[in-house]
């Protein structure tokens, strides 16, 4: 097998030596809210009223929000490391994909750019699109091995030999491009993990099998999710992480223009949206430290969903992990520490979404 076996990025800074950051490591962009999918672990198993309910948006982002987006990126002291094409849409629907990455690409704002899709979409045209316009990663999501298993996880009708043979295709072609192949535990059956490390792993550059659990409360998981063992999404040791380390390296940008920390449905601050303020003021904002605050001295008060979300833990890397480091990062944040003392009893206007 060519393919090495690992799913995230491994060119990572130990982030306990890193923060406070100036500027994110990665900003989430999410380029549409719709997806060709409903897999059954996933928030668009629910119903649309439900989604809805919960405040999400089915719609693509406005071509100006976009560009004030990428001027707004450019306001960093840094770089961006990396721009992910995400959230929880299927970013292929959007037709401006290819000409978003090279706008992002020629704006010369960050290191790299990455795509998150189901491949679905995915076609030899389409990939060279993104190939050219400057993509530096492909992840694909694979749902099955075989076309009735997509039906069963995801309700889809899809020619699966021809789905496989656009990603070879991709892989052949991809020059500098980087893909990425990850299959869900819950889409294979018992045994068909050696089958997939056959069939896929000589046709990307990285491959896993990654464990799904339970993420949104009003998704139904009964019957759907397999045991890992003890072990998180990446295979790692699971245990509780006090600190949600995305909060200090990550921006999440929904469709509208929401800026969210943490996850794309995490924690949001009212008023919040790149056409009210920009991404540096919500990243260098007091509701932004606050958190940051609470999260390394284990102050929930404020935030009780942060002390019982388990989503980190299910989530992190080891090269990310601020568990156990909280007073040497506070002893490089003395302003941090100064300029909260007159929020600690103050009720920031914060709404957590989708969690």
């Amino acid at each position: 097998m060519k393919a090495r076996k690992h799913t995230y990025d491994l060119q990572r800074i130990h982030l306990k030596d890193a923060v406070p950051l100036d500027t994110p490591f990665q900003l989430c962009l999410e380029p549409t809210f719709l997806c060709n999918l409903r897999c059954n672990y996933c928030m668009h198993a629910a119903s649309r009223e439900e989604l809805e309910k919960q405040g999400f948006r089915f719609k693509s982002m406005e071509w100006d929000t976009f560009e004030r987006i990428v001027q707004q990126m450019k306001e960093f002291p840094h770089k961006i490391k990396k721009c992910t094409f995400s959230g929880f849409g299927e970013p292929l629907l959007d037709k401006r994909l290819p000409e978003m990455i090279r706008v992002i690409r020629q704006s010369n704002a960050v290191e790299k750019i990455l795509v998150i899709s189901n491949g679905l979409l995915l076609t030899p045209e389409l990939g060279e699109e993104l190939i050219e316009a400057g993509l530096s990663e492909l992840k694909i999501s694979i749902q099955g091995m075989t076309a009735q298993k997509y039906k069963e996880v995801c309700g889809a009708e899809m020619d699966y030999e021809k789905f496989y043979h656009n990603l070879i295709t991709f892989y052949q072609n991809r020059k500098d491009c980087i893909l990425r192949i990850k299959i869900a535990d819950t889409a294979l059956d018992p045994d068909e993990e050696k089958m997939f490390y056959q069939r896929y792993g000589d046709i990307c550059d990285y491959i896993a099998i990654e464990h799904i659990y339970e993420q949104f409360s009003f998704v139904d998981y009964d019957g759907k999710l397999q045991s890992a063992d003890n072990r998180n999404r990446f295979g790692y040791d699971m245990k509780k992480v006090n600190i949600c380390s995305a909060l200090f390296f990550k921006l999440n940008i929904l469709q509208e223009g929401r800026i969210t920390f943490g996850f794309p449905d995490g924690v949001h601050c009212e008023g919040f949206n790149v056409n009210k303020m920009t991404l540096l003021e919500a990243w260098n904002s007091q509701e932004r430290l606050q958190l940051l605050y609470d999260h390394l001295n284990g102050d929930y008060s404020r935030r009780p969903e942060c002390m019982a979300c388990t989503r980190w833990s299910y989530s992190v890397v080891p090269e990310d992990l601020l568990d156990g480091y909280e007073e040497k990062i506070l002893a490089r944040m003395p302003a941090l520490k100064e300029s909260m003392g007159s929020l600690q009893k103050c009720n920031i206007p914060c709404a957590n979404i989708g969690i």
